[in-house]
């Protein structure tokens, strides 16, 4: 089988899923491959259940490249929430990866994503070197509330708390929106805001021993993956 890494995000498959499945089988090979995939799925089978309906989610990012080919068939809506207009473009290309992570269909230059089928929403708040304005994730979450996404993925964060930013996760939460986030790359230091938010879900990253990344922050954690 094509090699495809397996995150966290493996949390869509158990939304709004049907009794229907695939079957995928890993082998050795594909554990020796990516040691992530055998990690998560330890008894080698994996169930890849179909939705009821497409899922809607929301990256908040670098933006995605959504004209490369592997995303020719898959929906993607985009907006910007630096520039407020509706198309983005990801020079640093962390965005597109996350995408590629979600919804990347099978094939053979890259990777398989856990998902092929959601509607994924492309929201631009970080720019060309990582970096962001508070402001302008609250603007993108708003945006999101607006769309009525069902999962916000944030794959970043902030060292200091922001009350705009706290209320703007509330009421994405009050609409029943799923937030996940980046528990942050603080060197073993305190967890990253939203992630350190007790109704947001944060995510940390473990290696092949099943050890923290020394790079990984500490503190409130909720799920750990594969990610080093």
């Amino acid at each position: 089988m094509t090699k495809f890494f397996v995150t966290f995000l493996v949390l869509f498959s158990l939304t709004g899923c049907t009794s229907k499945y695939s079957l995928v089988t890993l082998s050795n090979g594909d554990c020796k491959t990516n040691w992530g995939l055998c990690t998560v799925f330890p008894s080698k089978e994996v169930k890849l259940y179909s939705p009821k309906s497409p899922i809607k989610v929301a990256v908040l990012d670098s933006g995605i490249n959504s004209s490369m080919s592997i995303f020719e068939n898959s929906s993607i809506t985009s907006y910007d929430a630096i520039k407020n207009n509706s198309t983005t473009k990801d020079s640093l290309g962390h965005g597109t990866a996350i995408a590629g992570v979600i919804m990347a269909p099978l094939n053979k230059q890259t990777v398989q994503g856990i998902s092929p089928q959601v509607r994924l929403f492309d929201v631009k708040v970080l720019n060309d070197k990582g970096g962001g304005e508070v402001n302008d994730v609250i603007n993108g979450i708003n945006w999101c509330i607006k769309q009525d996404v069902d999962i916000i993925n944030l794959s970043f964060g902030f060292q200091k708390d922001d009350k705009g930013l706290r209320n703007a996760i509330n009421k994405a939460i009050e609409k029943d929106i799923i937030v996940i986030a980046s528990a942050g790359n603080t060197l073993g230091l305190s967890t990253d805001y939203p992630a350190k938010y007790k109704n947001v879900i944060s995510v940390s990253s473990i290696d092949k021993n099943l050890k923290r990344d020394p790079f990984a922050a500490k503190g409130k954690i909720d799920f750990v993956a594969p990610g080093v």
